[in-house]
């Protein structure tokens, strides 16, 4: 038997999701847009997507799950819900388990579009220590201090099998 690391503290079949809507949240970032102009968004993955996360029909919470991913980026977003964003979930029996498509359809007809072939943290894209390091220290330090967050990580690193 196989295992890896889930990076995302949600159902893994989120995860190619998640992976999605972060890449798009530094992706509009980059073009110094906003994603407080996004008018809808558009989900293509598994049908477990919706079944897992208690939603057989897709009302807010893959809005909630991208914003909320925006706010973790560890860049400076800005969000307004405020107003409706249209959210679409089209699921696919044919989509890999870790694979999805996520779309960002702007106000001005722009779209900006990732294919996630394998999410983050699957057998074919496992996360690697210096990426489980980040991810501790991103959240660890919130609640601990850099200095203890540091020595946390150095002895689990340590005790560990993983390389940094």
């Amino acid at each position: 038997m196989k295992n890896t690391s889930k990076p995302y503290p949600c159902g893994i079949v989120m995860h190619p999701v998640t992976d999605g809507a972060i890449q798009l949240s530094h992706q509009t970032h980059d073009k110094n847009s906003s994603l407080e102009n996004v008018k809808s968004i558009e989900l293509r993955g598994i049908p477990e997507v919706l079944v897992l996360t208690g939603k057989t029909s897709p009302p807010d919470r893959p809005r909630r799950q991208i914003q909320h991913l925006s706010r973790r980026s560890h860049r400076p977003l800005s969000w307004n819900w405020g107003r409706k964003v249209n959210v679409h979930v089209t699921t696919d029996e044919g989509v890999p388990t870790d694979a999805a498509c996520v779309m960002l359809r702007y106000e001005d007809g722009t779209e900006l579009e990732k294919h996630v072939e394998h999410a983050e943290g699957s057998m074919e894209n496992p996360l690697t220590g210096a990426k489980l390091k980040e991810m501790f220290m991103g959240q660890v330090t919130l609640a601990i201090g850099t200095e203890r967050a540091a020595r946390a990580c150095e002895t689990f690193f340590r005790r560990s099998s993983w390389t940094i």
